[in-house]
């Protein structure tokens, strides 16, 4: 009898020492909260798959939180975000305006470069900022690019939704060029297919972006930021979003 009831003790206390540990564990407080509804994101249309959605996935995965991605148009996904359609987004510039109705979270800096497609055959040369006065230039609807572009009233702007209608109306004759981020350009040209008609202008305009998480003002996350504050630091500073974005571009090219 001693010895079942030692035998009960020890068992007891074996489970309860485990129940603790797993409790503790790092793997646990990652687990998804199934009483917490899934977190909206959106992302592009034209790369539902990309950058963005494994940067917003990570964090996700970081405040075990389950997420659902929603892919829209630049212009929608804006539009959806202010109104409080979705609870968060990233890739977007920070703006006064866009602060208004935005929280906008600094997680790391990349440079980036916006280029200028042209088609190889033609005799667009776009070597300077100047070289662009006199060209009808595509541009994606409430997109920004870089300040002295989208301030100037000169050039002769064609905006649309989406890089595909760029790349058709560039091999029609519509416009003479479009601007686009370089290398998520060159990625789409390419899975249409058209990678030997398209090419970038000489001229580019390069900069060092903060990327920034952009939560809606009207989402439940805005009424508490301190713990998405906390895990986009955490992961800026141990280097996750840089190591996320290197090994994005890096699998582009091979």
């Amino acid at each position: 009898m001693k010895s079942a009831s030692r035998y009960r003790k020890y068992l007891v206390g074996f489970l309860f020492c485990l129940t603790n540990i797993s409790l503790l564990s790092p793997a646990y407080a990652a687990e998804p909260s199934p009483t917490l509804a899934p977190l909206r994101a959106a992302v592009s249309e034209h790369f539902p798959h990309g950058l963005e959605r494994k940067i917003l996935q990570a964090l996700a995965d970081r405040m075990g939180r389950q997420i659902t991605f929603m892919p829209y148009p630049f212009a929608r996904r804006l539009d959806t975000l202010e109104k409080g359609g979705v609870d968060l987004s990233t890739g977007l510039l920070k703006t006064p305006e866009r602060t208004e109705k935005l929280i906008f979270i600094d997680a790391h800096k990349r440079k980036t470069y916006r280029a200028f497609f042209v088609l190889k055959d033609r005799a667009t040369r776009i070597e300077k900022y100047e070289d662009l006065y006199g060209l009808k230039v595509g541009t994606r609807i409430k997109s920004l690019y870089f300040d002295r572009f989208d301030k100037d009233d000169k050039i002769q702007k064609i905006p649309v939704t989406s890089i595909e209608s760029h790349i058709h109306m560039l091999l029609n004759g519509r416009i003479d060029t479009f601007a686009f981020q370089e290398k998520s350009g060159l990625l789409k040209i390419a899975e249409l297919g058209y990678e030997g008609q398209i090419i970038t202008a000489p001229y580019k305009f390069s900069r060092t972006n903060l990327t920034h998480i952009c939560i809606s003002k009207k989402s439940p996350l805005a009424n508490d930021l301190t713990d998405i504050n906390r895990i986009i630091k955490e992961m800026s500073e141990d280097g996750t979003f840089r190591q996320i974005t290197e090994d994005h571009y890096r699998n582009l090219q091979n």
